[in-house]
């Protein structure tokens, strides 16, 4: 699957990545030979409008309050009563979540204010 052409043009570029020492990657073999900082409010635009393109609902503002997965998806507990039946569940805010917390995943990293850069990296 393709990622949203969007995002080049959304961010700053910078041929060179700082680890300990300047590393020049503007000659590496590939069509995106730099790194990207897009605004966490740019990503989420991007992607918003790319699962427009894909035709694929997203539920905000909405608090999940449990979720069971059987061998055809999964179905979701929501605040208020409802629920939902769907392929994919998502819990994008790390393993604080109550899906994040239910399936096990751990989130030991940093406090969530750090900020960070997207890479596309194939070996």
């Amino acid at each position: 699957m393709e990622t949203p052409t969007d995002f080049p043009s959304q961010g700053q570029r910078n041929k060179v990545v700082h680890l300990h020492v300047p590393l020049d990657i503007s000659d590496f073999f590939t069509r995106h030979n730099y790194v990207l900082g897009p605004w966490q409010n740019h990503i989420e635009r991007i992607l918003a409008d790319w699962d427009g393109e894909l035709a694929a609902p997203i539920h905000r503002e909405r608090e999940v309050t449990g979720f069971a997965r059987d061998d055809t998806g999964v179905d979701v507990e929501l605040s208020g009563g409802n629920s939902l039946r769907a392929k994919y569940l998502a819990g994008c805010d790390r393993g604080r979540t109550v899906i994040g917390k239910a399936a096990g995943i751990e989130f030991p990293g940093w406090d969530p204010t750090t900020s960070w850069l997207i890479v596309e990296a194939e070996t």
